[in-house]
């Protein structure tokens, strides 16, 4: 109902849901008391239209579901449970017993669809691997509780908890913004909040090595004055499951993937191997250099050891991997493609549970190998623009600025005065787009835009998707990446220098 524009009869939304009239009527009731502060139903003969209050947003509404909902009431009390029956939760949530087993039942179908978690009913509680609970309950918490409303008060002040990882997340060079720093937050609070009930992290023989490289950020001195003042940083500082646990959500994303039948040191021994036979066959197909190869296998190696087991995880740690991935493309789309395709293989053989991680582990092929951007960027050959102005050069540079800075992955623009140039001369000029200020006729093989027809720089991807959809022959540049660059980022954050995983 949010997405029509007009009024929809109660028959119409009856006939679509397959359900009654009389149903659509009640569920217009429950909605209209459950959400009255930010959804209002508007209902004539006609029928009946829902109008989005301007300050709410679709998932205010999903948030009120969600709290009014008796299986997402159970999931939430459950998370803050230990040592509890099923009488404990139906004496909790004012429900008989035999409706939590209703709810236990359905839970576990849903949950089962996207989540390795399953609800146990001896003891009552979460079943699963620890980082796998950890995962499904940081998105249940998100999902139920608004940025206004911090479901862990009684674990951590929220603003101190803020200045601590955000201050670790500068010590770790790892950027921040708010969508990234409110899930860290929750991922660390689920941590702590699992720690206390008595579970932990599997880190193995990595834990020492997480925790030596943690006291070695907390002693910069930037943490001096926040360790003498902040609780949390305090408590850091002297338990060391706490530390731990905290520092492999950064460090090494805390979600260890399953090596099966593998051991630690089979399975590094053998991906060594694998990598050194196919890194030196693409190092002689394409002519590039890899000097310490050793210490690139090693990092490789550790790195794959480790996969974020949820999208959000990822979205924290490789959240470049994306742009990266398609922007590299354009260099030397044929050794993109085989390093992916040696990728797949490498999944296939050792882990092929992992296939979807193709992109992670690509990034790190690319991101850890010293130099291969400068050694790819020497075969790319950007398209070429030109600006031409009849009236006013200081805004039209101003422009073409704005044009390198957006698109300068692609395409260089020049700016010349009309003066400077006869219209018979550009189509022997080697620009493939042309931009004026004045009116132009096609000029064939050249795209021509009208400087006050362009998009805002914000939409400045548009030049590309025409660009792309044209006839120019663009030789060595993906189209398909064209069109995923989103141009409201600095070209620095595209991963296309040495320096960005530093």
């Amino acid at each position: 109902m949010l997405n029509k524009d007009s009024i929809v009869s109660r028959k119409e939304i009856a006939d679509t849901l397959s359900i009654s009239v009389r149903s659509v009527s009640n569920d217009l009731n429950y909605i209209a008391d459950l959400c009255q502060d930010i959804l209002h139903i508007s209902t004539s003969s006609a029928g009946s239209s829902l109008i989005l209050d301007k300050k709410a947003n679709f998932l205010t509404v999903q948030r009120c579901f969600y709290q009014d909902s008796s299986t997402h009431q159970f999931l939430h009390w459950l998370c803050f449970q230990t040592n509890v029956s099923l009488e404990d939760a139906a004496k909790a949530l004012h429900i008989s017993t035999s409706t939590i087993k209703r709810i236990i039942a359905r839970a576990n179908k849903i949950i089962g669809q996207y989540y390795d978690v399953s609800i146990s009913t001896t003891p009552l509680g979460y079943k699963g691997e620890e980082h796998h609970i950890q995962v499904f309950l940081v998105d249940l918490l998100d999902a139920m509780h608004s940025p206004l409303n911090w479901p862990f008060k009684h674990l951590s002040d929220e603003q101190s908890l803020t200045n601590c990882l955000t201050n670790i997340a500068l010590a770790l060079n790892i950027p921040l913004d708010y969508k990234k720093l409110r899930y860290l937050k929750l991922a660390t609070c689920v941590s702590w909040l699992r720690l206390r009930q008595g579970h932990k992290f599997h880190l193995g023989n990595r834990r020492e090595r997480i925790i030596d490289e943690a006291r070695d950020i907390l002693g910069m001195p930037r943490f001096h004055s926040c360790l003498r003042t902040s609780s949390i940083m305090n408590a850091l500082s002297f338990d060391e499951d706490l530390l731990s646990q905290t520092f492999a959500i950064f460090m090494n994303q805390a979600h260890l993937i399953d090596l099966n039948s593998y051991s630690d040191d089979v399975f590094i021994e053998e991906s060594r191997v694998f990598f050194q036979d196919k890194v030196e066959e693409l190092i002689e197909r394409f002519s590039l250099k890899l000097e310490d190869t050793e210490a690139y296998y090693r990092q490789i190696v550790s790195n794959i050891r480790l996969i974020p087991a949820s999208l959000e995880a990822r979205t924290l740690f490789v959240d470049r991997i994306t742009p990266f991935n398609e922007c590299i493309q354009a260099f030397n789309p044929d050794f993109y493609q085989a390093l992916s395709a040696m990728t797949q293989e490498y999944l296939d053989s050792f882990l092929p549970r992992y296939a979807s991680y193709d992109g992670y582990i690509v990034s790190c092929l690319y991101k850890y190998w010293p130099n291969l951007i400068t050694q790819l960027q020497d075969s790319h050959r950007k398209l070429q623009g030109l600006v031409i102005t009849s009236y006013d050069m200081g805004f039209t540079q101003m422009k073409a600025d704005l044009l390198n800075r957006y698109l300068g992955l692609m395409i260089q623009f020049e700016v010349i005065d009309l003066a400077q140039v006869k219209s018979h001369q550009l189509s022997q000029m080697p620009h493939q787009i042309i931009i004026s200020d004045f009116f132009m006729d096609e000029i064939p093989g050249k795209l021509i835009f009208n400087i006050l027809d362009l998009p805002t720089t914000s939409d400045a991807y548009k030049i590309i998707q025409r660009i792309s959809q044209s006839d120019l022959q663009i030789e060595s540049i993906n189209q398909s990446t064209l069109l995923d660059l989103h141009p409201e980022i600095d070209q620095e954050q595209y991963c296309l220098n040495e320096h960005l995983f530093s």
